[in-house]
């Protein structure tokens, strides 16, 4: 049984929604190194955020080591299945290990500095109680004997 790969939707800036996966074409306006580590090995881990954007917006990137040879000021990129996440309540897209950034032919005359989606505070929203009810038992009762029930006197 033969699989059929799905082609990728290249989506804009604005399109950009957190805890997704995404697919996008971006030109670098600025990259900043943010850590240089050395580990016990004796390597260097550098960690960048980029700035880059298209026609729609900018948006903060996370790029690593061998990325930053392509992450570089100026450069358009093509990004695929990079995390967009909520890092310290700011969006950013994180090309992580399982992302991959590659130098694109795609043309991105003018970047869009006004619309920095990753300037918008996020706000964490707990779902875990979705009745909004004060859940002061604890987690007892359901199915079963016992529960709340007090013993009879």
């Amino acid at each position: 049984m033969e699989a059929s790969l799905q082609k990728p939707t290249y989506i804009t800036v604005k399109l950009v929604e957190p805890e997704s996966r995404v697919f996008i074409h971006l030109k670098i306006v600025s990259v900043t190194i943010v850590s240089e580590k050395k580990k016990f090995d004796g390597s260097v881990v550098k960690q960048a955020e980029a700035v880059a954007g298209d026609g729609t917006g900018v948006v903060t990137l996370i790029a690593r080591n061998e990325q930053l040879d392509t992450v570089v000021e100026g450069a358009t990129i093509q990004v695929m299945n990079a995390l967009a996440k909520v890092q310290n309540k700011f969006l950013k897209i994180d090309i992580d290990k399982w992302s991959r950034v590659t130098p694109s032919d795609q043309v991105i005359e003018t970047v869009n500095a006004e619309n920095d989606i990753s300037k918008v505070e996020y706000e964490l929203v707990d779902h875990s109680n979705p009745k909004g009810k004060d859940d002061k038992k604890g987690n007892k009762g359901g199915k079963g004997k016992g529960g709340d029930k007090k013993p009879k006197e």
